[in-house]
């Protein structure tokens, strides 16, 4: 298996009860709602188009929230090897998951994201994240939208009650 593609045989991953994936629903939700408010709200604000200092710190800011739910949410939805203890992913809902190519590419996306956000990195500076085109926030935002498409297709009754939004974290 290629580095960075989906691993779906997750030995050592625990089971969870009913009651954990219930509970952990609401928070599955909060970060899929986070992620298209932060998405909205940009969209909103690229139309408008920033007109001071002021205005794209909070653009910065809501392009580094959506890129922190991303990667959640791709976490969840793509597992990786060597999860963390504690980590919640699609397979656990849904034990034939499978993120498909769109999972690859947002998984291949990790690394450059890392470095962007949430690290202080040489990467930083050096020219092939230097000089990042405006808009590369939204590189996984198709394969993302199809994620969310195809997960919630997968729900029954009981999965549409744990993820219904009015009860996210």
């Amino acid at each position: 298996m290629k580095q960075g593609q989906c691993i779906f045989d997750l030995m050592g991953a625990h089971e969870l009860t009913a009651e954990q994936l219930e509970e952990m629903a609401r928070h599955i939700v909060y970060e899929m709602r986070m992620w298209q408010w932060t998405y909205d709200a940009l969209a909103r604000m690229d139309r408008e188009a920033p007109s001071n200092d002021s205005d794209q710190g909070w653009r910065n800011s809501l392009i580094e929230s959506y890129l922190l739910h991303q990667r959640a949410l791709t976490e969840f939805f793509c597992p990786r090897n060597n999860p963390r203890a504690g980590d919640v992913f699609a397979t656990q809902y849904f034990p034939s998951w499978d993120a498909g190519s769109e999972g690859d590419e947002l998984l291949a996306s990790i690394p450059s994201l890392n470095k962007r956000v949430g690290h202080l990195t040489l990467s930083r500076i050096q020219n092939e994240t230097r000089k990042v085109d405006e808009s590369s926030w939204l590189q996984g935002h198709v394969p993302m939208m199809e994620l969310l498409k195809r997960f919630e297709e997968m729900f029954g009754e009981k999965e549409r009650r744990w993820f219904n939004p009015r009860l996210s974290a």
